[in-house]
């Protein structure tokens, strides 16, 4: 101790030390956070639009000039020949030529606006199928992690390409963090994968008949720690509780016993089979 506060000062000097360090966060906080309106006022997106506006002007521009050029350039020896060209009949093919370009062009242009009405439509219809899945499935997620983690569990869930992707889970309790699922201990991923197919389970179940699915588990918490094997009861009974028939297989049944379920021991041959 006494080496520490000769490392470090007196609780009044480390106190003043920690005050003038707050102060400087705070400045330096709202230093940060006028920075991030100016940002925002000078629309950098729109930056970014507009250079590839000009870019494609630029583009568009420089075609021009070289088509312009290439029309000169015929112009030029049509000027300087030796008059057997007949104008008249040039204009007529040239109006005529014009005429299709610009019924071709109509016609590209009328596909390209259904293809685009197509898209929006379609995203639109798959926005609103994923969200009318996704979000109803992350908060059944979250209500059996609350039995784990806190009532201020929040579960993010992202449809993709016919899988789910970002599945992530926000405990603000602990320090605002957001933890991928990839990035969860072994024993937090089989406990948030094990949420997850309760959650999907409930789901599905809605639309049977009897509105029940069982859901068997069979050891699927082998790294959970003593304390977290008891919430995690909590967690199954909410899923009893929710009309799915959950069956646990356990080497270790003493584990379950505050769980409030009917217990069956297999006889010792059918555990050797």
């Amino acid at each position: 101790l006494k080496a520490a506060l000769e490392r470090h000062g007196e609780d009044e000097e480390r106190t003043a030390q920690l005050l003038a360090l707050q102060g400087k966060r705070e400045a330096a906080q709202s230093k940060f956070e006028k920075s991030k309106e100016k940002l925002s006022e000078l629309q950098p997106d729109v930056f970014e639009s507009d250079f590839d506006r000009n870019e494609r002007a630029l583009e568009n521009a420089a075609l021009a000039k070289q088509s312009g050029e290439t029309d000169q350039a015929l112009a030029r020896q049509s000027f300087t020949g030796d008059g057997s060209a007949d104008p008249k009949a040039d204009l007529e093919t040239s109006a005529a030529r014009a005429a299709g370009k610009r019924e071709r062009l109509e016609g590209v242009e009328r596909q390209a606006k259904a293809k685009l009405l197509l898209h929006k439509l379609f995203t639109e219809e798959k926005r609103s199928v994923a969200n009318s899945y996704v979000l109803p499935l992350s908060e059944k997620i979250a209500g059996y992690l609350q039995r784990l983690y806190g009532s201020d569990t929040v579960v993010t869930l992202e449809m993709g390409e016919n899988a789910f992707e970002r599945y992530q889970v926000y405990r603000p309790s602990h320090g605002h963090a957001s933890y991928a699922f990839d990035e969860l201990s072994k024993g937090a991923r089989e406990q948030v994968a094990a949420a997850l197919r309760l959650a999907i389970a409930e789901v599905l179940a809605s639309e049977h008949e009897d509105k029940c699915l069982p859901v068997i588990l069979d050891d699927a918490f082998v790294n959970a720690d003593p304390e977290r094997t008891e919430k995690l009861q909590s967690m199954l009974d909410l899923a009893a509780c929710q009309g799915l028939q959950v069956v646990v297989f356990s080497c270790t049944p003493s584990d379950y016993a505050g769980l409030g379920a009917r217990t069956v021991s297999l006889p010792p041959f059918l555990r050797l089979s």
